[in-house]
């Protein structure tokens, strides 16, 4: 960890429950957000494709509105799912979280608009679909406008959740864009935008086989047998391509995260993702009624793999954090020691300015008066307090704030106990309009220290300003 990377202190609230079950929770939830993101940004790219082809042939275009009735839905329910996680990580990783998004604070905080208007323009375009139609490339351009704000969206969260990960880094990104061109970010949006087309594509293979599908209704010549092998050849090709992101993800992952349990759960997530490609090959390549006997063979293994990966993911961050964490939580139990320790009127950084004033050699004022106070064993102490507490309103010689050392001793003269009495309870104020405050946090002997400090300083100022004889 670089000595620049910042260290902050943590949330002293206890956590709601145990960690190990906010991490049982985040997977879980994370996972289902995750299949309804897919299935919204998936469904978004296939209208768009879809509607582009349907300007040549018209059953497409219906298919289009068909897959554009569920960007609604599947955006509800993404949105739903998402608040879990997003929780969850924010108790489980309070401090770099946070950290992370202040230093993307533009780009993060652009998220709210950027879905409120991409919604807004879904519903715009879905309900509009038969009165735009002769205006289509303007239709069109809707729902192309939607999928460039929802690509971007994603993008923006992947960046910041990377970016949290090492926060040795943290001093050498200065906005979004030096945190986007990290090595690992780009390969894995890839591997999410593969994974949307390869959610939706199989998803579509199995609600264009069923009867709540109208396709004899909707079609001209567009068959449902088509359809399958094209949402077939969809899943088959994204998932393949998976073969290719994935190993680009994990090759430009730095190495501060891994280990075995990190490598196991991806190995794991391989083993069974490796069925379901070649039962999407079998299934591509026999053409049958229906989505086909494997199809939920092929639903059951890409879970797993979907499941592996989500947990894999989670460790990765967990052990890439850990010795960052470990330093927060040293932070955090310093600052609360400090915090029972100031509560009993101990303060370390006094402490240390008193050893440092009682080792130092005794100064020789301008005038070569030396007070005997300074002989004082209370005199370094009281040197050591005022230089903590009073001297931001107290010179020597001189009115700042309050008045000057020379005054309060002429006041005092030989009663450090009355200065020391007055800074506890100060009276009525003989000169505003700033009342004196108590000083809080020190004991009478400490103040009575400093009662001596000021006598001794104020007896050296009465000498030098005294004409000589």
């Amino acid at each position: 960890m670089d000595a620049s990377t910042p260290i902050p202190k943590d949330v002293t609230l206890p956590l709601p429950v145990p960690p190990e079950l906010l991490v049982i929770f985040h997977v879980v939830f994370f996972a289902m957000h995750l299949l309804f993101v897919n299935l919204m940004l998936g469904g978004v790219l296939l209208t768009l494709w879809y509607e582009l082809r349907g300007r040549v042939r018209a059953d497409y275009d219906a298919l289009a509105h068909e897959i554009a009735k569920t960007i609604s839905v599947n955006k509800s329910l993404a949105v739903v799912m998402g608040i879990g996680p997003l929780l969850f990580i924010n108790l489980l990783y309070t401090s770099p979280f946070y950290g992370t998004t202040t230093l993307i604070g533009d780009a993060w905080i652009k998220i709210i608009p950027l879905v409120m208007i991409a919604f807004l323009l879904a519903y715009l375009h879905k309900y509009t679909w038969e009165r735009m139609h002769a205006h289509k490339g303007l239709h069109i351009l809707l729902i192309a406008v939607v999928a460039v704000l929802l690509l971007s969206v994603p993008l923006i969260f992947l960046t910041t959740i990377n970016l949290m990960l090492f926060p040795e880094l943290w001093p050498r990104v200065h906005g979004f864009v030096d945190a986007l061109f990290l090595p690992n970010v780009l390969p894995r949006y890839l591997h999410f935008l593969l994974a949307s087309l390869s959610v939706m594509g199989l998803f579509l293979v199995k609600w264009t086989q069923t009867p709540y599908f109208p396709a004899e209704k909707l079609f001209r010549d567009l068959t449902r047998l088509e359809l399958r092998q094209q949402f077939y050849a969809l899943a088959f090709g994204a998932t393949a391509l998976q073969f290719l992101a994935g190993p680009l993800v994990f090759a430009t992952l730095p190495a501060a995260g891994m280990n075995l349990r990190t490598m196991g759960a991806v190995a794991c997530g391989v083993a069974c993702a490796i069925p379901a490609l070649w039962w999407l090959w079998q299934e591509l390549n026999q053409p049958t009624s229906g989505a086909g006997r494997r199809y939920w063979h092929i639903i059951g293994a890409i879970s797993l793999t979907v499941m592996f990966m989500v947990i894999g993911r989670h460790l990765y961050r967990a052990e890439s954090l850990s010795l960052y964490q470990a330093q927060i939580a040293a932070r955090t139990a310093n600052y609360e020691q400090q915090v029972e320790e100031a509560k009993k009127g101990v303060f370390p950084q006094h402490a240390i300015a008193e050893k440092a004033a009682a080792s130092a050699p005794p100064v020789t004022p301008a005038s070569g008066y030396t007070s005997p106070l300074r002989a004082d064993k209370r005199f370094a102490q009281g040197d050591a307090i005022f230089h903590q507490v009073c001297f931001v309103c107290h010179a020597p010689a001189t009115k700042l704030i309050g008045p000057p050392i020379l005054e309060i001793a002429t006041l005092y003269k030989d009663h450090p106990e009355g200065i020391a009495k007055w800074a506890q309870a100060p009276g009525p104020n003989k000169r505003p309009p700033l009342p004196m405050p108590p000083v809080v946090g020190k004991t009478m002997d400490e103040l009575t220290a400093v009662g001596v400090y000021m006598l001794g300083i104020g007896d050296e100022e009465a000498h030098k300003a005294a004409p000589a004889k």
